[in-house]
This record gives C-alpha cells, sequence and structure tokens, in this order.
C-alpha cells in the first residue's frame, strides 16, 4: 500500500500561493526572445539586466585569463555570501523575529517581499512615496523647525514608525534601495542621513540596498560615506552585488557591510550555507582588486553609455507620448502607460495588468507598477540595458500605437483576462 504523502510544513505552503513575479518569470522563460532561435519571442524589456559592459568584462576576463591564485586577505565584517538575494534574506533573519515588521518606502524593489519573508516570518508595512517622486530623495526639502527633519521621507517614516508602536507592533528594521528601483533615482545624503537618524532615535536598524551603485555616478551618495557617528553607523548596513553594476548575473557573490559585530558574527554562521565557489571569489577579488580597469576605464564608459541610453530612451518616449520620471541612476525607467491602461475599463483595479496581457500578446514584456507596490495604476519599468532593447521597443510603440488608433476595450471578457485575475487575487505584492 502506497503510503500517504505527508504535508509540508505551514510555513512551506504559505509559499505556495501564486506569486505575480514567479508566474511571470516562469512563462518569460517558456518563450522568451532569442534573434537566431526564437526571434518571435517575448522580449523582455522588464527585467532590470545590465548587457551595456558585457564587451568591456569579456575583454578585461580574455586578458586576465587564466586566472592567477590570489593571497587571501582578512576583511573584517565584510562577509561574502553566494549572490546577494541569501543576504537579504540572512541579514532579515538576524535582525528581526518573527511578527516582527520592517518598514519599505515604495514603490521599490517588488522581490524584497519574497527575500525579507518567505522564511522569515517578518511583516513588511509600506511607506508610500508615489506621490513625491521628487521630495522623496531630496530635490524638494521642508523645514519645520528645529529637531524635525526637513526631508519628506524621514518624516514619513517616523510616523510610520510611531503609529506601529502605538498598535502594539515591533519595527525592526528599515529597507531602502539606493539607487531606488525602478524609479532610478539616487538619494541626497540629507535624506539618508535624516533616515538614518530618525530610525536610531526609534531602535530600527536601516539596510540600504546599493546594488545599483556605480551606475548613479555623481548623484550617488553611498550610506557608507556618511558620517553617522558611532552610534548610528553601527545600525545601518549596505548590501552589494556584482550583477548589476558589472552585469555578473552568473558570478553569484554579494556583500553586507556591517560596524555591528552581533550581525556581523551572525551573518558568518549563516554564510555557511551559501559559500561563494572558489571560480567565483578569485574572478571577483581579482576584478575587485584591479582599480585601474575599473576607475579609469570600466566606470567612465559605464556612465557615458548609460547617458546616451538615457537621453535616447527619453527622446523616443516624448515621441511617442509617454511620461516618465526622469533616472539619474540604474539602466531603467519608471513610465506612465495609465492612459492606456483605461482602454481596459472592464475592472479598473486590473486595468494594468490587462494592458500587461495585450503587450505580452505582442510579444513585448514590461514591469507592471504593481510589482513594486506602486498605488498608482498604470506605471510600469521599462529596462533599457538588454541587448534586444531595441527589438522590443520596436514592438512597445507599434503596441501603442494599435491602442491609441482603437476605441476602449469595453466588451473585453473578464475570462480573456483570467492569469490577470488570478494574480489579482492572489498577489503576494500587496
Amino acid at each position: 500500500m502506497a503510503m500517504t504523502e505527508l504535508p509540508a510544513s505551514e510555513r512551506s505552503r504559505r509559499n505556495l500561493q501564486p506569486d505575480l513575479m514567479i508566474d511571470l518569470s516562469r512563462r518569460m522563460a517558456s518563450d522568451s526572445y532569442d534573434a537566431q532561435k526564437n526571434p518571435t519571442g517575448i522580449v523582455d524589456l522588464g527585467s532590470a539586466l545590465n548587457d551595456l559592459m558585457l564587451d568591456e568584462m569579456e575583454s578585461w576576463a580574455k586578458r586576465r585569463a587564466p586566472l592567477r591564485s590570489i593571497r587571501r586577505r582578512k576583511r573584517p565584517k565584510v562577509p561574502w555570501e553566494m549572490a546577494s538575494r541569501p543576504c537579504w534574506t540572512h541579514s532579515h533573519l538576524n535582525l528581526a523575529d518573527a511578527g516582527d515588521i520592517i518598514l519599505l518606502p515604495t514603490p521599490t524593489y517588488g522581490m524584497f517581499q519574497h527575500d525579507t519573508t518567505a522564511r522569515n516570518g517578518v511583516r513588511l508595512v509600506h511607506v508610500p512615496c508615489d506621490d513625491i517622486p521628487d521630495a522623496r530623495f531630496g530635490d524638494v526639502t521642508t523645514n519645520l523647525g528645529p529637531g524635525s527633519p526637513t526631508s519628506e521621507l524621514a518624516r514619513r517614516v517616523s510616523r510610520t514608525i510611531e503609529k506601529e508602536v502605538v498598535n502594539g507592533h515591533t519595527v525592526s528594521a528599515l529597507i531602502l534601495s539606493n539607487p531606488e528601483n525602478p524609479m532610478g533615482r539616487s538619494y541626497s545624503k540629507n535624506v539618508l542621513r535624516e533616515v538614518a537618524e530618525v530610525c536610531s532615535r526609534a531602535g530600527v536598524h536601516v539596510v540600504v540596498d546599493e546594488i545599483y551603485a556605480l551606475t548613479g555616478g555623481p548623484s550617488f551618495s553611498s550610506a557608507l560615506s556618511l558620517d553617522l557617528g558611532h552610534n548610528i553607523a553601527n545600525n545601518a548596513h549596505v548590501l552589494w552585488g556584482m550583477s548589476k553594476d558589472f552585469g555578473l548575473v552568473g558570478s553569484g557573490i554579494g556583500f553586507l557591510f556591517t560596524d555591528n559585530s552581533e550581525l556581523y558574527q551572525a551573518m558568518r554562521t549563516c554564510s555557511m550555507f551559501t559559500w561563494v565557489s572558489s571560480f567565483s571569489a578569485s574572478f571577483s577579488a581579482q576584478l575587485l582588486s584591479d582599480q585601474s580597469f575599473i576607475s579609469d576605464s570600466f566606470i567612465p564608459k559605464l556612465l557615458k553609455r548609460l547617458s546616451w541610453e538615457r537621453q535616447r530612451m527619453g527622446e523616443m518616449l516624448k515621441r511617442h507620448g509617454v511620461q516618465f520620471h526622469v533616472p539619474n541612476a540604474g539602466f531603467f525607467i519608471f513610465i506612465n502607460l495609465s492612459e492606456r491602461a483605461s482602454h481596459f475599463n472592464d475592472r479598473e483595479k486590473s486595468c494594468e495588468l490587462a494592458l500587461l496581457e495585450f503587450l505580452i500578446d505582442r510579444r513585448v514584456f514590461l514591469e507592471p507598477g504593481k510589482a513594486f507596490f506602486s498605488q498608482v495604476p498604470g506605471w510600469f519599468r521599462l529596462n533599457y540595458g538588454s541587448e534586444a532593447t531595441q527589438v522590443g521597443l520596436n514592438r512597445l510603440f507599434s503596441a501603442l500605437q494599435e491602442l491609441d488608433g482603437d476605441v476602449k476595450l469595453e466588451n473585453k471578457r473578464i475570462s480573456d483576462m483570467e492569469p490577470s485575475e488570478k494574480w489579482e487575487k492572489f498577489l503576494c505584492f500587496s
């Protein structure tokens, strides 16, 4: 007699519910664009891929091959892990207990939800910032008197902490992505400092994801560069990896920079489960040690190419009547397609995902704003760092022209939107 399959844990069952980004990634993987093998496949303009510097990385690797052995140095309080996402999971495992709250200004990287809560049992509480796209980053400040933060983001973080504490909840940490994804903007030093000070007074850790640091150029200020004082600096931590700045998605290395000795020791213990391969460690150490290549060649070329691409993207989007937030970092742009999404007006809440279905049917994919916790329907992240960007843009603009010339799709049946309805109902990013 066959044994009945035993159930998995309750924790694992929580991870089985449908997930927008995981569902979309599987769908993309089954029919992705390839110029030779699958030219009619879906072009991914949503994922944050950096192919802009692959030629430079290939040239560097060829000059340095075969890799020479390196002398290991002790680097205190900078544990390595196999990619940045395990770093995220383990850092929050060690910063927050089950049931604790972690704050997240939004819109921001959608997979923070999965990386933070899937195994740790913590809860994310959003700090919505859709309505302050400039003030959030420091372009607009308000002086409300002595002792009050001038940054609107810092004030919102402070109010959210106070509200959660009054309700009997423990706020353990705040996540900040700098440069911010999907906005493509860097935070000013003043905003970073005031947010860190607000959190320090409340006994809350600050974890800053700087995975796009090199793309920010002069606009970027690392949290590591701030003069925060010993007490604040001990509870401000920075995560970085090589997958975005260098386009090394397969390098599998993430770093946590912290002055907190207890967190560092706990992370060292957790990192035993995600050790970096010897090849990745050797390759990455040699690359990061080659300051001449990085400072004199790689970064200047990266910033020049990004500047050119941003200007080109801005001109094309304006030409096609697409509004957007002007980026100064990253290799993506947050665009406003809410007017086009309104063509799908059977169900207002699903108009964004209905538009996404329309675009996928026309073989192009954008990341929906809902995946970044945006409260305003119709925004999408468009990546311009992919080798197939131009093919995808041609398909995108053709699809938008089709919509602009069409009548409102009032008679589109709900059954036609089944995938969108499923994501809407079970969305993890709420």
